[in-house]
């Protein structure tokens, strides 16, 4: 998939960050701007991007319309109305990159398996993958299959970076933080190289181990187009089988086949050290130790589901986690699951890596 998302890009704002990501997508709703997009940015032609543009902004018109109700909505009933919200958003971005069996987005693509249980664990199984919208957009993001598998709570929550100081400190789960670098390379002689390098802390900041295995079954373009040029316990660096003679070329590889890799985690904005606006992004996945890798939209997009489910048909099992030390942790996601999902899935709509910063006040 080219140029998932682009670079890197930062502004400021007297609004928050996601106020300003949710104007960017308010302006996506309308039919015009929404092909406009998919004419210049998806490269689809004139006719059907029109066509298309009308079902793309109708989606994410309905996604506004639930993160405006979630903001009112009691924690209670709240998970719905964000699951519904990130669904549409999910679909607005399947329609526009088309990835393959995208026809599939009709149907949810998640099996609610909380039905099977009597209280909610972090070893609980909550959802099964099927064939639908869910999977269709992980594919944007990861080329690893995900139809037919079971999630448990703790896989799901160890692939999202804001409740991680939670399952860490309330829970002894040992999270794990992948930083990823991307580069396009050059010898001597002026030929040029895709290389992506992997390094493996745990939540403490410690290295940690990082196998070829588990970095490759997530990203599985790793092993089909790149080859390893340097290995340590806790890093890996890889570098594209093939070569360019020029930068350009390299640069225009680079960005079809290493920024699925990149996004598969997220970007973490932090300021640099000179001065207040000198805004840094850096790229990283997480995960549990030993467990298999989730992309992070895909992981909050399935326990976005599972507590919807949970809230709608199984309210008992919501009372009882609130007398428990789980209630923080879903409060927590709940409180910031929007601080993920919206500003990511504007970026790949908009195909660009975008933050805004408030502005301090006067």
């Amino acid at each position: 998939m080219p140029e998932v998302v682009g670079p890197f890009k930062s502004a400021s704002s007297s609004i928050t960050p996601i106020q300003a990501h949710v104007a960017h997508l308010r302006h996506l709703s309308t039919p015009d701007a929404a092909q406009r997009l998919l004419r210049d940015r998806f490269g689809m032609p004139a006719r059907e991007a029109r066509t298309e543009g009308r079902l793309v902004s109708s989606h994410i018109e309905q996604a506004l319309v639930f993160h405006a109700h979630s903001m009112a909505a009691s924690p209670r009933i709240r998970p719905l109305l964000q699951y519904y919200c990130y669904l549409n958003l999910a679909v607005a971005l399947i329609l526009s990159y088309r990835p393959a069996n995208y026809q599939q987005y009709r149907r949810h693509g998640v099996e609610d398996q909380s039905h099977r249980l009597r209280s909610l664990e972090l070893s609980s199984i909550l959802v099964k993958v099927r064939k639908g919208a869910v999977p269709v957009f992980h594919s944007i993001l990861s080329a690893e299959p995900i139809v037919g598998r079971h999630f448990r709570f703790n896989e799901l929550a160890g692939s999202i970076p804001l409740i991680k100081y939670e399952l860490s400190d309330l829970f002894r789960m040992r999270c794990q933080t992948i930083s990823v670098m991307d580069s396009v390379a050059n010898d001597a002689s002026g030929n040029c190289w895709s290389e992506l390098s992997f390094k493996c802390i745990d939540v403490e900041g410690q290295p940690a181990n990082l196998t070829k295995n588990r970095l490759e079954r997530a990203i599985p373009e790793l092993r089909q187009f790149f080859t390893i040029i340097d290995q340590k316990k806790d890093r890996l660096q890889y570098r594209s089988r093939n070569s360019w003679p020029n930068q350009d070329a390299a640069q225009a590889w680079h960005s079809q086949k290493s920024l699925k890799a990149i996004n598969y985690g997220g970007h973490r904005i932090y300021i640099g050290p000179a001065l207040q606006f000198d805004l840094k992004s850096e790229y990283q996945w997480h995960g549990l130790a030993g467990k298999p890798l989730l992309p992070t939209l895909t992981a909050t997009l399935l326990l976005a589901f599972a507590l919807a489910s949970i809230a709608r048909y199984r309210p008992s099992i919501e009372r009882d986690v609130e007398k428990t030390s789980l209630s923080i942790l879903l409060d927590i996601f709940i409180a910031e699951a929007d601080s993920i999902v919206i500003p990511s899935m504007r970026n790949l709509l908009y195909r660009e890596e975008f933050c805004t910063q408030l502005l301090p006040a006067i």
